[in-house]
Parts: structure tokens; C-alpha cells; sequence
């Protein structure tokens, strides 16, 4: 495989992951402000889940690599 599969599924990966981390730690504020969402969260964690995301998704990754790299798993019909 070229680098080029390994960046889609990278992304692909990614963004898979960022919707299963969104939810952790999310926190409802108790009395929000009139105009405010209910359900919007107290503080979001953003750069945590991204960075969660951005490491969970190389792993990922480099398990499709080595797969494919060392034979374990072949892609080809």
C-alpha cells in the first residue's frame, strides 16, 4: 500500500474515533443561562479528545501498517 491509503485511513480512522471520544467527560451545566442549550456540556475538553483522537487514530494506523507490512493480514482479492 502507498502513503497515500495510509493518510485516508488515518483521517478516516480519526474522525471515527473523535465521534466515539466526544461524549467522555461531558458534563451537563446544572442551571444554564436563559438561551443557553440544556444539554451543552460545562467545559468540552477539546484539545484532550483531540490529542486522545490523534494517538488512538496512529495506533490504528500502524496497525493496518504492520498488518499489511508483515503479511498477518493481506488487503488483496
Amino acid at each position: 500500500m502507498t502513503w497515500v491509503t495510509y493518510a485516508a485511513i488515518y483521517f478516516v480512522a480519526w474522525f471515527i474515533v473523535l465521534l466515539a471520544v466526544l461524549p467522555f467527560g461531558a458534563q451537563r451545566v446544572d442551571n444554564p443561562e436563559p438561551g443557553h442549550d440544556a444539554g451543552a456540556p460545562a467545559h468540552h475538553y477539546m484539545w484532550q479528545k483531540a490529542l486522545a483522537t490523534t494517538l488512538i487514530a496512529g495506533i490504528v494506523t500502524a496497525g493496518f501498517w504492520a498488518g499489511s507490512t508483515f503479511g498477518w493480514v493481506s488487503f488483496r482479492p
